[in-house]
C-alpha cells in the first residue's frame, strides 16, 4: 500500500531499531481486506476482453448460480459487492501465494497506520505552539493539546482516506466520512495514551520545566508515541475485528 511509505518513515522517528526491524518483519506484505465491511463500494467499469471472458466462463463451470444473490449484469459490468468477498476467484491471482497474516500482526499495522498521522501532527503542532503560542482555558498546554488533537484527526483522516480509497473508490465526500468512521476512535485512543504519558513527563517528572528544544523533551515524545501505540492497538483490535477498518 502506497500510504505505508510515509507511514514507516514516521513510525521510525518515535520508535528508532523496534521500528526498523519491525518494517523488514512486516513491511513489505499486502493489505488483507477480507474482514473489512465492504457495504458501499462503488465498482468502476470494468472492460473485459476475451481472454478475460473466457477465464471467468472457466472458472465458473460446475457453479450453482442459483445459491447467489449477488446482482451481475454483464451488459454493464455492474457488481453489487455489499455482500462478503471471502472465497470469490480472481483469474490471473495466485491467492496460495498471499498467507493470511496473524490477526496481532494485521492489528499493529492498523495500529501503526493511525499512529503515523498522529507523529506528524504532533511534530507539526508543538513547533506551531512553539512559534504561536495558543492559550485555551488559560493555560498554553491546553491550547497545543487541542492543536495537536485536531491536526492529528485531519491528518489521520487524510490517510485512512488515502489508504481505502483505491479499493472502494468512494466519492471524496463519502470517502472523507468512511476514513472518519475508521479513525476517529483509533487516533483518539493514540492520543490519550500519548497525553497521558506527557503530563506524567510535565507535571510528574520535570515540573513543567521540559523546553522544546531540550532532548529531554523529544526523549519524552517518543515514550509518549509508545503510550499512545499501547493504549490505540486494542481500539484497533476490535475495530478490525467488527470490519469497521481494514487489517492492514
Amino acid at each position: 500500500m502506497k500510504i505505508m511509505e510515509a507511514v514507516w518513515p514516521l513510525t521510525a522517528l518515535w520508535s528508532g531499531v523496534i521500528g526498523l526491524v519491525a518494517y523488514f518483519k512486516l513491511g513489505n506484505k499486502p493489505m488483507d481486506m477480507s474482514g473489512m465491511d465492504m457495504k458501499g463500494m462503488d465498482m468502476p467499469e470494468m472492460k473485459m476482453d476475451h481472454s478475460m471472458l473466457m477465464s471467468m466462463s472457466h472458472d465458473m463451470k460446475g457453479m450453482d448460480m442459483s445459491a447467489h444473490h449477488d446482482e451481475m449484469k454483464m451488459g454493464d459490468m455492474k457488481m453489487d459487492m455489499s455482500k462478503d468477498m471471502k472465497g470469490m476467484k480472481m483469474p490471473g491471482m495466485d491467492m496460495k501465494s498471499m498467507p493470511a497474516k496473524p490477526f496481532w500482526e494485521k492489528v499493529a499495522l492498523s495500529t501503526l497506520h493511525c499512529g503515523a498521522g498522529c507523529t506528524l501532527a504532533d511534530l507539526i503542532g508543538e513547533w506551531l505552539v512553539f512559534f504561536f503560542p495558543a492559550i485555551i482555558l488559560g493555560t498554553g498546554i491546553t491550547g497545543q493539546w487541542v492543536l495537536d488533537y485536531i491536526l492529528a484527526l485531519a491528518i489521520g483522516i487524510f490517510f485512512q482516506y488515502v489508504a481505502i480509497q483505491p479499493m472502494l473508490h468512494l466519492s471524496v465526500g463519502k470517502g472523507i466520512m468512511r476514513a472518519l468512521k475508521i479513525d476517529f476512535f483509533s487516533l483518539s485512543s493514540w492520543q490519550v495514551g500519548m497525553y497521558g504519558w506527557m503530563a506524567i513527563a510535565l507535571f510528574g517528572i520535570y515540573h513543567g520545566d521540559l523546553p522544546k528544544t531540550s532532548w529531554e523533551f523529544w526523549f519524552m515524545m517518543q515514550l509518549a508515541m509508545c503510550a499512545g501505540f499501547i493504549t490505540a492497538y486494542p481500539v484497533n483490535w476490535i475495530l478490525v475485528k467488527t470490519g469497521i477498518k481494514a487489517g492492514m
